[in-house]
């Protein structure tokens, strides 16, 4: 016998807005936390910016986002994109652009996006 539609949607419970606001709040404090919150917050923005771009850019924002997990992952303070570059999913575009926040404090490429510069 088949459960019926109705049992199993009624199974189904969707988190209302507050859970996700909490949930949000919480990833927040742990991005804070770590050693390398504010390049992880650089790399957040970059990938925020990917997926509301949409189209194949949702794969750039997927290895951002890999990148942000990284960085917040680390014990220690990044002193060079080299320092992590043998990490999977630290790739040489990573490196160049950690290299440009530890030297400069800005990611050129979201400065440009930040300025309406790049789409």
């Amino acid at each position: 016998m088949k459960p019926s539609k109705e049992k199993r949607t009624a199974d189904v419970t969707k988190p209302d807005k507050t859970e996700k606001a909490k949930r949000s709040k919480k990833t927040e404090e742990k991005v804070g936390d770590t050693p390398n919150a504010e390049l992880a917050a650089q790399f957040k923005e970059l990938a925020s910016h990917e997926f509301k771009k949409g189209g194949t850019s949702k794969f750039a924002g997927i290895a951002f986002n890999k990148v942000v997990a990284i960085l917040n992952g680390l014990e220690q303070k990044v002193t060079s994109g080299s320092s992590i570059a043998h990490l999977p999913g630290i790739g040489k575009e990573t490196v160049k652009k950690i290299d440009q926040y530890l030297e400069k404090g800005i990611i050129d490429k979201l400065e440009r996006i930040r300025n309406g510069e790049e789409d």
